[in-house]
């Protein structure tokens, strides 16, 4: 069954939410709703697309990308029981849950049990009087330093990439460190020509950054320059 929780205003303003997409935002708030009074609930992609996305057009595959992109940042954690996977919504140890119910699903395991970042509020007071916030309870809290990036992915990169709401800069980065300085300048050259394919094709899906990087796709809009034909191929497996 849902639950109706409620959103503190520093929410808005965490640094941690702040670093996902807009859209990821709404599907971690989304997943407030169907996880049990635990914070837990299957990851699995068709679910929550079913449940939080039921009449938009956002396939399993942005689903699958967006629970990485919100594990990467801390806000989830993703854990295994019995070759099924999970997530855990980080920080409900800082809230106090009126009437828990039941868990519904498995605890993580213990031996998985990293250190979990958490700055986040997500006070769940609603009309079921469930989480109403601890008072005269000093909490720690957490600290973290802000992502740093280069002025080259700034601006060579991440400013002229095609970017759609589902990407994920933190993820872009650190493909981007991945590449040695010649492959770095290519990928920054082969923007523009990628830019001028996906205009002449409306309907195709903008590559998402990290994937631009990791699988070197920058490749084939560079040798496009030199041959045409060499583009034509390397392009026919971005459709």
């Amino acid at each position: 069954m849902a639950r109706i929780r409620s959103i503190k205003p520093d929410f808005w303003t965490s640094e941690q939410v702040m670093e996902c997409s807009p859209i990821a935002r709404l599907m971690f708030i989304g997943m407030w709703n169907f996880a049990d009074d635990h914070g837990r609930m299957p990851a699995s992609p068709k679910t929550l697309k079913a449940q939080i996305f039921p009449a938009d057009d956002i396939d399993s595959t942005n689903v699958r990308r967006m629970i990485d992109e919100l594990s990467s940042t801390g806000l989830i954690r993703l854990y295994e029981v019995d070759g099924k996977e999970f997530l855990l919504i980080t920080g409900w140890h800082h809230q106090k849950i009126d009437k828990r119910q039941p868990a519904k699903y498995p605890e993580p395991p213990k031996e998985q049990s990293p250190t979990v970042r958490r700055t986040v509020s997500t006070d769940l007071r609603g009309s079921e009087g469930i989480g109403e916030e601890r008072k005269n309870c000093p909490v720690a809290k957490a600290t973290r330093t802000k992502q740093e990036y280069s002025e080259e992915f700034e601006a060579k990169f991440w400013v002229p990439y095609p970017r759609s709401p589902t990407m994920a800069k933190k993820e872009a980065w650190r493909e981007w460190m991945k590449l040695s300085p010649e492959q770095r300048e290519a990928a920054c050259k082969a923007i523009e020509p990628y830019k001028k394919y996906l205009r002449s094709k409306p309907n195709l899906e903008t590559v998402h950054a990290c994937r631009f990087l990791s699988q070197q796709r920058f490749d084939g809009f560079i040798n496009s320059l030199a041959s045409p034909q060499v583009a034509l191929d390397i392009r026919s497996s971005l459709v």
